[in-house]
């Protein structure tokens, strides 16, 4: 295909450690970096990026900088910003995921110190500045993965980058069964998704080739509906126009004391029952929504 490749890490991570500056904007690196590739005598001066996690995140950050010779983003199961959603799903701790971040991000444990939404949280997200995002003019295709922990983030990015964005320049997303370490792979947990393998590389190659590539013959746009999601039953990609699909119904099951799902409201004499709480014997999870793989544990 022709591509070349220009691999970057972020300030502050190994060859640059001695470069890290307290609070630093990244994204401003991003667009020194994309404005230094397009001067060279072997770019055509069309410059995509590409790059998962940590490296979507950086990708957003460089889109809110809007460098000119940006002309096509990729961010995979990164989010905009930090939120308090991700560092505690439904109120509770995500201990698998925050020690992780903490230990690469932040000077301090301040996601264990922060318990309920406050002003860091909402500063810590007002920080992504999806209107300059959407501003930047860039094609974004969004990858995002239903074994994920991002994965309502990546939607609802999506749908604020879409509600933002110029009518002739919306962004795509497309969720696999995929793991956050594991985008494109066949194996998932155990199980096989054929359906799936390289189906974000697949895509990929189409929109870097018709982004970055003068004359191009793809019809990349044409050829994508703006959401591609993955229905894990039929081992099927389904196409839509928006998120949610129309038509979709949101039903609210309640939890009952004897491990049921109901929709009806459960009465006060059977909404509860007691368990022991040990949180130093983590239930294990091997699989799934988790960060760090290699800590073996995942929500608790």
């Amino acid at each position: 295909l022709n591509f070349i490749w220009v691999w970057v890490d972020w300030r502050g991570f190994f060859g640059s450690i001695s470069a890290a500056v307290p609070g630093y904007n990244r994204g401003l690196d991003g667009y020194d970096t994309v404005e230094w590739i397009a001067n060279q005598t072997w770019c055509t001066g069309a410059v995509g990026t590409w790059g998962a996690s940590a490296l979507g995140t950086q990708q957003y950050k460089t889109l809110a900088q809007q460098p000119p010779h940006l002309k096509a983003a990729m961010p995979m199961v990164g989010n905009i910003a930090d939120s308090y959603e991700l560092a505690y799903p439904g109120g509770v701790y995500f201990q698998n995921r925050n020690e992780f971040v903490q230990s690469y991000y932040y000077p301090s444990p301040v996601f264990k110190t922060n318990p309920l939404k406050n002003s860091f949280w909402i500063n810590l997200a007002a920080g992504g500045n999806p209107d300059l995002i959407a501003a930047s003019g860039v094609p974004i295709l969004i990858i995002g993965g239903w074994f994920d922990i991002n994965v309502e983030i990546n939607l609802r990015d999506y749908n604020t980058l879409y509600n933002m964005a110029p009518s002739n320049n919306k962004p795509k997303i497309l969720v696999g069964p995929w793991a956050h370490s594991h985008l494109g792979e066949l194996v998932q947990g155990g199980r096989s998704f054929p359906a799936a393998e390289y189906a974000d590389s697949l895509q990929a190659l189409d929109f870097f080739e018709y982004y970055l590539r003068p004359n191009t013959t793809s019809s990349y746009p044409t050829k994508y509906p703006n959401v591609r999601y993955f229905r894990i039953d039929s081992d099927t990609f389904i196409e839509s126009t928006a998120w949610p699909p129309a038509g979709s119904v949101s039903t609210q099951y309640y939890l009952g004391a004897d491990g049921s799902l109901n929709t009806i409201v459960p009465t006060a004499q059977s909404a509860w029952r007691e368990y022991e709480s040990r949180p130093l014997e983590p239930m294990i999870t091997k699989f799934g929504r988790i960060l760090n793989e290699t800590s073996g544990y995942g929500l608790q």
